[in-house]
């Protein structure tokens, strides 16, 4: 997307795509208006028919790499786009997504500057709900801890992670199909000891409707979760996920 500037660590950002003409270009849009200057962009598109791949070819001059090919599952594509990436740090861009601000890179960037130890960071994100035209804020805890995980998860939409990461770590196991992300963080961080540093930051705009939300995949998500959870959590652990997993489901039946 920039011409490589020394100066600038390079950040490659990732949006995995299929069939995502309705807010596909709100996603590049927020990209391109970012004040960093030393972005790599990759659109993985897994075999669109909608009319995604018009809108893609319309910014092609402005986007690195495009891979236009069937693939395994949203976490196989994410995985395409991390060996492709080149980028020092790197982040995924959700097609029906944006950044919450131009200047959310340029921020994340600074914060690795300043906090070299750490392995990835996370801000907040915005959660918009286009049925009810409502958005709140999700703001995450400052400190990593198994109750975090015992609730909910880590969003990928709020992290910024360093190439590395995935050298450590491996990449996302796309037998999950929608609960790959919560393993990633769990082997991160409690196998390989990845250390994670929270920002006060809203990141991106979260739009509630994709698989990880929506009603269809609801079920496979907590099935996913808790085939997880018996790898990574004690009998104690389990137990309280249980619980809190029930009441979930109490509260979104």
């Amino acid at each position: 997307m920039n011409k490589i500037n020394m100066n600038y660590p390079k950040v490659t950002v990732i949006t995995v795509c299929l069939n995502s003409k309705d807010f596909l270009e709100s996603a590049i849009k927020s990209l391109f208006a970012q004040t960093y200057p030393n972005i790599e962009y990759l659109i993985i598109d897994g075999g669109s028919e909608d009319g995604s791949i018009e809108i893609i070819n319309k910014y092609k001059n402005r986007i690195d790499v495009i891979l236009m090919e069937k693939d395994n599952g949203v976490f196989d594509a994410m995985n395409k786009g991390i060996r492709l990436a080149t980028g020092e740090i790197i982040y995924f861009l959700n097609s029906d997504d944006r950044f919450y601000d131009n200047e959310v890179v340029e921020e994340a960037v600074a914060v690795f500057k300043d906090n070299k130890w750490a392995d990835f960071i996370y801000g907040n994100i915005a959660v918009y709900d286009p049925i009810k035209d409502k958005a709140y804020i999700e703001k995450y805890p400052c400190r990593v801890s198994k109750w975090l995980f015992i609730r909910k998860t880590i969003g990928h939409p709020a992290t910024f992670f360093r190439a590395a990461c995935f050298k450590k770590t491996g990449y996302f196991n796309d037998g999950y199909k929608i609960a790959s992300d919560y393993e990633w963080y769990l082997r991160a961080i409690y196998i390989n000891k990845l250390k994670a540093f929270h920002i006060e930051k809203n990141i991106s705009v979260f739009r509630l409707g994709g698989m990880s939300t929506s009603r269809k995949y609801r079920d496979l998500y907590f099935s996913e979760r808790r085939t997880i959870q018996r790898q990574y959590f004690n009998a104690f652990e389990l137990a309280c996920s249980g619980i809190l997993e029930g009441i979930n489901k109490k509260l979104h039946a």
